[in-house]
């Protein structure tokens, strides 16, 4: 039993492991993140520039550019916005107006950021940085070294971010002005964004981001600056999130959206909503994030933020399939693309497909999915957005494979692979993978699935991407399974492991060890199998993952009734059994009770689970010398195979 009721497991229990049973992904899922989620941001010096050009005189100009460029960012009209602002810049060196050029250079270097030109907003806020050093302005050295901090951590480089922020507020520290403490407190959030997307110690570094924020919000509170203590709660919102602390979370972001609405900031508003549906839906409150992700909607569409409503399409979809009524999204979405196509607006047109494409495919319509997919695909290639084209490619090879299509995977997945690996993000990239190495799997062609696994490994080794390269691992192991290779399926499984633990992911550290169980149990390797199944089942727990905590104690009581056999227990006479068999057979006797409990708890999903705990229940029983509990388990076992139409295991 234990190696067809495995196999049977999983393939069709959703676990977020490579193969079948993994949800297609859309290209917007990074843009869900309220990391990538947080929009552009002025310093809002509008008020003391609107001030100063009223007082005309040579640099009057340059503050009104400036004020005009700050309402452009905040507009999130980016190419108007630079411009303006290197006007700005421009007229305040012209009028030999020091004080204002190192603010006018921090705004033209955090659009390019915004823009991802890193190395060109670097360039501007470094020269600006020397020439403040030059003349002995600490005002101006502080604003820039914060700006340097602002370019460098989103693009990765935290540790002359942290160097930066540190010592600009340092500085700010000292300016004794509203001002200065305004700058303090956007130093303070900058660090507290520098400790969240650090990858050293990440539970210290969540800490430390939400005392920078809790700091910023009292200083933003001392002179009355709104906007920038909505922002601060919207930072600890996100800091308590990735703790796991949903509940305090979400009362720091519902104090961000009050600010948000007080001081009529739609835009922020909206992004708040769009961040608290997804919270919502990790508390297992499809409702509430329907009702946020709705409210972000109509919020978005009042202000003609175009390029933000996908996303909000894309987060109203979502709680509507946590409720399990994918379909009630379609409507809105549909409408949206109407209003897009009858625009002339491509971009956001194909984007919206891609959401559709999403509503069809959970409405069990793959055709209609299939259609919106290849319209969306066209789009992008006429406007040359490779990124988004190559995830929506392997997003068509993952829904042909998924409906059986597996010659249509493997066309879609081949043409795709080359532009994936060029232009697409980590997770397009192991979706395609995982595609293509099934699809070649479902046609028998083991040799060519490994070799895709294993192209896809080295290339995620040769860019650095150390999530990329154990999803490969973790492929790698499953092609191997099933070729009944369990030394490399160990080694991929073993490797992947150590590289989640290292890159602190609970998860994919859960489900390696998961796998690793798995093979120890086919390599008949009991004791280590059990082993292996306990470690995943203390992450489980940690992550209040019930289906992943319930796979494994399946795992842990056939293992325990496997090696209850191989030490000798008999269904007839016990007696003569080693001290090793009777522990094993009471360790199975109370995992499978918990087991069979936690399968039922997850009522239709585990329905499938649920058929093979109990036919282990019934080993047990009979081991016990209960042929009557044993047959009862067993029954019920066959009836639930029976309903799912899995005629192998009912047999």
């Amino acid at each position: 039993l234990g190696s067809m009721a495995q196999d049977s497991i999983w393939r069709k229990v959703q676990v977020g492991l490579p193969g079948a049973c993994r949800c297609v992904l859309w290209p917007l899922d990074a843009a869900m993140d309220p990391i990538q989620l947080a929009p552009p941001s002025s310093d809002s010096l509008s008020e003391e520039y609107r001030a100063r050009a009223k007082e005309g005189g040579a640099a009057a100009r340059a503050c009104t550019a400036l004020t005009e460029a700050e309402n452009l960012l905040e507009q999130e009209e980016l190419h108007r916005a630079l411009t303006t602002s290197k006007e700005s810049l421009k007229g305040f060196k012209d009028a030999g107006s020091a004080g204002c050029v190192a603010d006018a250079a921090r705004l033209v270097a955090k659009i390019l950021a915004t823009q991802g030109k890193w190395e060109e907003a670097y360039k501007v806020a470094q020269e600006e940085l020397t020439n403040c050093r030059r003349s002995g302005d600490k005002q101006g050295e502080a604003t820039m070294l914060l700006t340097v901090a602002d370019v460098k951590w989103p693009a990765g480089d935290h540790e002359e971010a942290l160097r930066a922020a540190e010592e600009a507020q340092a500085i700010f520290r000292e300016v004794t002005s509203p001002k200065g403490s305004k700058m303090q407190a956007l130093a303070l959030m900058t660090l507290a964004w520098v400790h969240l997307t650090s990858d050293a110690d990440k539970e210290g570094s969540v800490s430390r981001a939400v005392t920078a924020a809790k700091r910023a919000i009292v200083l933003c509170q001392e002179v009355s600056y709104k906007k920038g203590e909505a922002e601060a709660a919207h930072i600890r919102a996100v800091a308590l999130a990735s703790d796991g602390a949903f509940g305090e979370c979400l009362r720091s972001a519902d104090e961000a959206l009050d600010l948000f609405l007080e001081i009529k900031d739609k835009r922020r508003a909206a992004i708040e909503w769009l961040c608290m549906s997804q919270w919502h839906l990790n508390m297992k409150n499809p409702g509430k994030a329907v009702a946020d992700a709705e409210d972000a909607l109509e919020a978005i569409q009042s202000i003609g933020l175009a390029h933000r409503e996908p996303t909000a399409l894309l987060a109203l979809f979502r709680a509507y399939e946590a409720q399990g009524k994918p379909k009630k999204a379609g409507r809105t979405v549909k409408q949206s693309l109407a209003r897009f196509e009858d625009s002339g607006n491509k971009l956001a047109t194909a984007e919206v497909l891609g959401v559709l494409f999403q509503v069809y495919k959970a409405a069990g319509k793959p055709r209609d999915a299939l259609n919106a997919a290849e319209q969306a695909v066209s789009l992008f290639r006429q406007l040359n957005e490779p990124g988004l084209e190559s995830k929506q490619l392997g997003a068509i090879s993952a829904l042909h494979f998924s409906t059986g299509a597996h010659d249509k995977a493997l066309e879609a997945g081949k043409a795709a692979l080359p532009l994936v690996k060029q232009a697409g993000t980590s997770d397009a990239k192991i979706e395609l993978m995982n595609a293509l190495a099934e699809s070649y799997a479902a046609l028998l062609d083991s040799r060519a699935a490994m070799e895709v696994a294993k192209e896809m490994q080295q290339h995620f080794q040769d860019i650095e991407d150390n999530e990329g390269c154990a999803a490969a691992l973790m492929t790698m192991c499953s092609l191997a399974m099933k070729e009944e290779n369990y030394e490399e399926a160990a080694r991929a499984a073993a490797n992947a492991q150590a590289i989640f633990n290292e890159e602190e992911d609970a998860k994919g550290e859960a489900n390696a060890l998961r796998l690793l169980a798995e093979v120890h149990s086919r390599k008949e390797e009991h004791k280590a199998a059990l082993r292996a199944a306990e470690q995943a089942r203390v992450l489980f727990q940690d992550l209040e993952d019930p289906v992943g905590e319930a796979m494994v104690l399946y795992l842990l009581a056939q293992n325990a009734v496997l090696l209850t056999i191989r030490e000798g227990a008999r269904v007839k006479d016990n007696a003569r059994a080693s001290k090793t068999s009777r522990e094993a057979l009471a360790k199975a006797s109370k995992t499978v009770n918990v087991a069979v409990q936690q399968a039922r708890d997850l009522e239709e999903k585990g329905h499938q689970l649920l058929a093979c705990s109990l036919c282990t229940l019934s080993q047990v029983m009979m081991l016990s010398g209960r042929s009557s509990d044993a047959l009862t388990a067993a029954d019920e076992g066959i009836a639930l195979f029976r309903d799912a139409g899995d005629t192998a295991s009912e047999a």
